[in-house]
């Protein structure tokens, strides 16, 4: 197992080529739990994503 920051990756996945490097596809990802989950850490904790300091819109 590998332990990565989430703001680690966020130059990987940030370029219009991503998708194909990565071998991944790109799409809508729905209001799926995981990601509803994903987006409250998110709003509670932008530290943990790297966002210290910033606002955001929600």
């Amino acid at each position: 197992m590998l332990d990565v920051r989430a703001a680690d990756l966020v130059p990987l996945a940030a370029s219009a080529d991503s998708a194909p490097r990565l071998r991944a596809r790109r799409g809508y990802l729905g209001e799926t739990e995981p990601n509803l989950g994903l987006a409250a850490m998110l709003r509670h904790r932008p530290e943990d994503f790297g966002f210290v300091g910033q606002t955001s819109c929600w």
